[in-house]
């Protein structure tokens, strides 16, 4: 059985009154696991000293009993849109942090460019009808200009930051699947969404009071799952980036030609991924980097299918007047991730 020890004072006891009643808390359910006999598993050498878990009371985490440290590495500075920027990345995966460096480095001299070019969280709820007829009516409704501005106005009116801009219903039978996409602000978004989608399927359901409402997500959305619809429509943000690699920097920091580099991308990341059948995995490894900065930076790594939805081209130029003559090739990786991008969270 696992007991905890604590070495506290009277003082730090007072002023840290929640976050004690807490860890006691977290103490006992740690002791609670240890007394089941058939099972077996590491609690004890889980940490729980050093943390303030008034940070997760309440918040993001239930039944906590301590937390797992993940390393934390830092890459850059990367050259990108005219600012230098450090990178953390917090991972278990060795050269991760080293390679993402070098990547780096490559950009150093010219830069990277980057633009949004699509915005928008969706939510997709499943709705039914008595048949499919009257689906296709609300389909129908649905796709009225004047019948989108009024589900537009309740569903704007419910948020500060929520703006609805499209909706996109597919019916399938009997069930409608209702795509509900929206601006979010800064912020991820997907509590203002969902409560913006409450109200808009009130509204519809005062026009076909024979709707009956399944659930509030349908798998249309979609969330937290690999999908054709999120990589062709995008949800969240839509980034495109853009990087002029001079043949030098190629040769004496990639260890490679840009002849090789090309032919390799062609073969692998676009040949390759095509035979397998991915659905947007046009890159070799944009998900463990993407999910060691968001980790990082305090977000969730839930959304890892979308972390991977990358396309990354590559281009060879001859323009040896592109920088002054002191180089003949280079290559561009223009790189399309469909992700979320939660700004302030």
């Amino acid at each position: 059985m696992y007991y905890c020890q604590w070495n506290l004072n009277k003082s730090w006891f007072v002023t840290k009154k929640n976050q004690i009643i807490f860890i006691i808390s977290s103490c006992h359910r740690r002791k609670l696991s240890c007394m089941q006999k058939d099972v077996k598993g590491a609690t004890p050498d889980i940490p729980y000293k050093n943390y303030d878990y008034t940070l997760v009371q309440g918040a993001c985490c239930e039944n906590v009993i301590g937390y797992i440290p993940i390393p934390v590495g830092i890459a850059g500075p990367l050259k990108m849109d005219g600012k230098l920027h450090y990178v953390p990345m917090a991972t278990t995966e060795g050269c991760l942090v080293a390679s993402t460096n070098r990547g780096c480095r490559a950009f150093m001299q010219t830069g990277v460019r980057t633009r949004v070019v699509h915005e928008g969280m969706s939510r997709a709820p499943v709705v039914r009808f008595p048949d499919a007829m009257r689906a296709a009516e609300a389909m129908l409704w649905l796709g009225e200009s004047e019948n989108f501005e009024e589900v537009k106005q309740s569903f704007d009116a419910s948020s500060r930051f929520a703006r609805l801009i499209k909706i996109h219903p597919r019916i399938a039978g009997r069930y409608l699947f209702v795509r509900f996409v929206a601006k979010t602000g800064d912020a991820m978004g997907m509590n203002m969404i969902s409560k913006g989608t409450e109200v808009a399927l009130q509204i519809l359901q005062n026009h076909f009071h024979d709707m009956e409402i399944l659930a509030l997500s349908g798998n249309v959305c979609t969330d937290k799952k690999p999908s054709a619809i999120n990589w062709l429509e995008g949800r969240g943000k839509s980034v495109v980036a853009e990087a002029i690699v001079p043949a030098n920097v190629v040769e004496n920091v990639l260890k490679t030609t840009t002849a090789a580099l090309v032919e390799l991308n062609i073969a692998k990341n676009l040949i390759g991924s095509a035979a397998a059948g991915s659905i947007g995995g046009f890159n070799a490894h944009a998900a463990n980097i993407v999910t060691a900065v968001y980790i990082a930076c305090g977000q969730v790594g839930i959304h890892l299918p979308f972390m991977a939805r990358l396309k990354m081209q590559q281009e060879r130029l001859s323009r040896t007047w592109y920088f002054n003559g002191y180089f003949q090739f280079c290559s561009i990786p223009r790189i399309q991730p469909k992700m979320y991008a939660a700004v302030i969270a």
